[in-house]
């Protein structure tokens, strides 16, 4: 059955996202937008040296877009405006070099 074409609007309190991958968007989570599609989206707010590790169930795929800032996934340097896709991986491993912003999708 397919949903109808929505949208949700929220304000994300990014107060407890610093150092870590906070969850902003999902399908019927609490805690974020909810996405009609099997995805999950999270926030990074990364000081310089932060390191954080996102595992990927098999058979899922990420997606990395830097906002602005400096960070390397999984020893890939990516600069502000940069997007990275991830497949056959296990996990993404994220360093920030320099005190960066950034998205992450979980991805079927």
């Amino acid at each position: 059955m397919a949903s109808n074409p929505s949208y949700e609007q929220r304000r994300v309190r990014t107060d407890d996202a610093v150092g870590t991958l906070k969850l902003i968007a999902a399908p019927e989570r609490d805690g974020g937008v909810t996405v009609h599609q099997d995805s999950e989206i999270f926030l990074g707010l990364l000081r310089a040296g932060d390191s954080v590790v996102h595992k990927l169930q098999r058979g899922r795929h990420g997606w990395v877009q830097v906002i602005d800032g400096d960070i390397s996934v999984n020893d890939v340097d990516l600069a502000a405006g940069d997007g990275a896709a991830v497949s056959d991986e296990a996990e993404l491993r994220l360093r920030a070099k320099t005190a960066a912003h950034c998205l992450l999708f979980d991805l079927a």
